[in-house]
């Protein structure tokens, strides 16, 4: 047993068991929208920023990998594919459910009145519960993500590339700033997918990787993937010690990028993770996000979860979470092109 080097990490071409810890968080965000107070054990809200560190590891290893080879980041490329990967489908989704909330009369009043938010990707801001397709605010987030990271990362490495990670960090902490009272609950979202952003520049780094490589031993990452499962059972507490879910997820989402070295080296968690049956569930989390129309559960006002901060604060938090994480940010197997 040993650490993964840095030139074996650069000569990964699939991350498998990153689809399969996708499959993890999308069934326990599913188990939170459908099992009702017996599951909320599981903390299966906060599933979705697995994914958003995830996403945003994906993302910059993506365009880093392309600087290597290409010597440049196609903007134009990287926002086409993200235009063919998101809107297509969003739109469809977006026009069947128009049809099917028209024969509804307050449905459609609903979804009429906040169509502008829907179709122009400001699907996280001021919408109430009840109106449909509220399942898209992450695509929002994200969306935004993708328009903005790429040019600052460009434009920051066009200067130095050694200002890449100082970037990632000025962004995380300008994120996190209550700018006012809607943006106060919102950032933290953005800050966790800057989260993943900072590892892939950690990682793509020699120096970087050297510093966080002991986490690639099979020892070491098992012992980090207990610390992870305790942090995740760990979670309710955290919510009530913080008053508010805001700390709780930026400490997951710290916890997500210490696990995911581990993931992508030798060793028991990468072999457990990229089983087919993982792999099938990751990869097709994105269609199955707009297939299933998971029902919204009905629990008791004892059993409620506390109201979202900076979301809607009279509304509980399973009316803004989707029935399926984000599809945006679930890529197949990923492999640099």
């Amino acid at each position: 047993m040993r650490r993964l080097t840095h030139a074996e990490f650069l000569a990964l071409r699939r991350f498998d068991a990153l689809d399969g810890l996708r499959a993890v968080a999308a069934v326990i965000v599913v188990f939170f929208h459908t099992g009702g107070p017996q599951s909320s054990f599981l903390s299966g809200w906060i599933g979705v920023h697995i994914f958003f560190v995830v996403s945003g590891f994906l993302i910059t290893t993506l365009m880093l990998r392309e600087h290597d080879r290409n010597g440049r980041i196609s903007l134009r490329d990287f926002y086409l594919r993200r235009v063919f990967r998101i809107m297509p489908l969003y739109y469809l989704v977006l026009l069947f459910t128009a049809i099917a909330a028209y024969h509804q009369a307050g449905q459609w009043a609903a979804l009429k009145q906040h169509l502008p938010h829907f179709l122009l990707f400001m699907n996280e801001y001021h919408i109430p519960p009840g109106v449909p397709y509220l399942q898209t605010w992450t695509i929002g987030i994200e969306w935004k993500f993708y328009l903005v990271w790429p040019l600052l990362l460009v434009a920051v490495g066009a200067v130095a590339a050694r200002l890449r990670i100082p970037l990632a960090l000025l962004a995380f902490v300008l994120v996190l700033v209550p700018y006012n009272q809607t943006w106060s609950g919102m950032g933290v979202h953005y800050g966790v997918l800057l989260i993943g952003a900072l590892l892939a520049l950690v990682l793509h780094s020699p120096r970087g990787f050297a510093l966080v490589s002991p986490l690639t031993h099979p020892l070491v990452a098992g012992a980090v993937a207990v610390g992870f499962l305790a942090l995740h059972a760990s979670i309710p507490a955290l919510v009530t010690r913080f008053h508010g879910e805001q700390t709780p997820i930026l400490i997951y989402g710290v916890g997500v990028a210490l696990l995911l070295p581990g993931l992508l080296a030798p060793g028991p968690g990468r072999w457990l993770l990229s089983r087919r049956p993982f792999v099938v569930v990751g990869e097709r989390s994105y269609g199955l996000s707009w297939s299933r129309p998971w029902p919204r559960p009905s629990w008791p006002p004892s059993s409620r979860p506390r109201s979202w901060p900076g979301l809607h604060l009279s509304s509980p938090p399973w009316s803004r979470w989707p029935p399926w994480p984000s599809p945006t940010c679930c890529t197949r197997g990923w492999r640099p092109r």
